[in-house]
């Protein structure tokens, strides 16, 4: 029988942070997919798991390693079936992978206790957190090996990948900083482009329900992480994070006319898409900006519709 590698998913999981990791060991290992209750999984990329095993029905026996990747954790914080999954893994030394916001699934066991861990989470996100870090070492480092762990921050899939795999033993450490180069090496180069935008508002439940709707229903985002006093919405490489003003920096209240952020312009994908938003936007009575020269407000050739958000952030979407 074939020793086996146990993929933990979960809702709102970022399943593409472990896919190549999976690819790579396919040779040599059964890859199967772990959900909390066994049922069918769609990951963040629209891939089906139809073929899944509940958490608590997975055979360790030939076990040799679990995956776990990030995105919002938050529906298995208080599953009690991984906890004791990841316990007996770490018991029988499954090598244990965790990246971004993924080590937190392991963290809340316990099991990272005096473990130097690379991770996904900002300060705010760690003082939320706090509790099941406490006795973690926390580095900036981009990957790490430690014991039985192989922790990683957001967008190092690459290097995740191919450490877990010399972790198991599969290719030699210099092989897999050789495999770490090629991959990157025929990546599109990313320096210079925006990593991400932080926006702090004035009610973020009232954000929320604008950004959900205007990112993830009709701009092909999803929503990324999510915690007490933020949310964000990632699409590709780039993220979006909306964060709670504190009461006391409320006023003087935004003016997109004074210093700082004017408006955010997206991609639409067509004039039709244009047309379409446009329609849904005045079904949810937002008012669209220079109506009187719409579809053309921003000039003959730029076909776009402008609008505000609930802090009278200007927005605008244009077609190619």
């Amino acid at each position: 029988m074939r020793p086996t590698i146990g993929i933990v998913l979960y809702q709102k999981c970022t399943f593409f942070e472990v896919a190549l990791a999976a690819e790579i060991l396919s040779k040599d290992y059964q890859i199967i997919a772990l959900t909390p209750e066994g049922k069918p999984h769609i990951s963040s990329n629209g891939l089906q798991f139809s073929n899944t095993i509940a958490y608590n029905k997975f055979d360790l026996t030939n076990c040799k390693g679990l995956l776990i990747p990030g995105g919002d954790p938050g529906s298995i914080a208080e599953n009690k079936d991984i906890d004791e999954l990841i316990q007996k893994a770490v018991e029988r030394s499954c090598v244990i992978g965790a990246i971004c916001a993924g080590p937190f699934v392991v963290a809340k066991t316990g099991a990272l206790k005096g473990v130097r861990i690379a991770h996904g989470y900002d300060k705010e996100h760690l003082d939320f957190l706090k509790n099941y870090f406490n006795d973690v070492i926390l580095t900036d480092e981009p990957i790490v090996l430690d014991g039985l762990f192989v922790t990683a921050k957001p967008n190092y899939n690459v290097d995740f990948a191919f450490k877990f795999a010399e972790k198991l033993k599969v290719i030699s450490k210099e092989k897999a900083n050789k495999l770490i180069s090629y991959y990157k090496s025929t990546k599109v180069n990313s320096e210079g482009k925006l990593h991400h935008v932080e926006i702090y508002v004035s009610d973020l439940e009232r954000s929320k329900q604008f950004w959900s709707w205007l990112l993830c229903e009709h701009l092909g985002y999803k929503e990324y992480q999510k915690w007490n006093s933020g949310v964000s919405y990632k699409i590709n490489d780039t993220y979006i994070v909306f964060v709670q003003t504190e009461t006391k920096h409320l006023e003087p209240s935004y003016n997109r006319c004074r210093t700082g952020l004017n408006h955010l312009a997206f991609h639409g994908k067509s004039q039709l898409h244009i047309d379409e938003l446009t329609k849904a936007l005045k079904e949810r009575n937002i008012t669209i900006l220079y109506e009187d020269k719409h579809p053309f407000a921003g000039g003959q050739g730029n076909y776009a519709v402008f609008f505000e958000d609930p802090d009278r952030i200007k927005v605008e979407v244009v077609a190619p």
